[in-house]
């Protein structure tokens, strides 16, 4: 298991990006008016998932199912989620569908999300426990190496 840090980006693109870590991708698609033939493959492969989408990088491909990951955005974690699907393959048409464009087509499903826009962690805590420098900003994708077996009980 590995410690994931996401950037969820700017507030701008919070209603194009952020419900798919608020609800689910079939809870998603029934709300909306999409072409069954278009949505059904997905509602029955990950309707149960949350889901994150990003434009790849050499990160991407070293998630793992069990990874934590901790969204964060500005100088606050707004959810917390469990990598449980990833794809052998970026997927353009789920990417459009779910976001409305085929840019964050490497995506990976969670099947758990703690939100916490309410109470949100902020990530100068995060940082500390993760030795990173406390006032550094979530940028991109990457994965914590500084978060040592003794510190791993902080973020359970």
């Amino acid at each position: 298991m590995a410690i994931v840090r996401q950037a969820l980006g700017s507030k701008e693109r919070y209603e194009i990006n952020d419900h798919t870590l608020e609800e689910t991708i079939g809870e998603y698609f029934n709300q909306k008016n999409f072409e069954e033939d278009k949505i059904e493959k997905y509602i029955q492969k990950y309707g149960d998932y949350f889901a994150w989408g990003g434009a790849g990088n050499s990160f991407w491909e070293k998630l793992e199912i069990g990874d934590i990951v901790f969204f964060g955005r500005g100088s606050r974690i707004l959810f917390i989620g469990k990598i449980s699907e990833i794809p052998e393959k970026p997927d353009e048409e789920l990417a459009k569908l779910l976001w409305g464009e085929d840019t964050w087509s490497h995506i990976y499903f969670l099947d758990s999300v703690i939100n916490l826009k309410n109470v949100p962690i902020p990530v100068s805590t995060f940082n500390t426990v993760a030795d990173y420098n406390k006032a550094a900003f979530f940028r991109g994708l990457s994965i914590v190496k500084g978060i040592t077996d003794d510190r791993k009980f902080l973020l359970k």
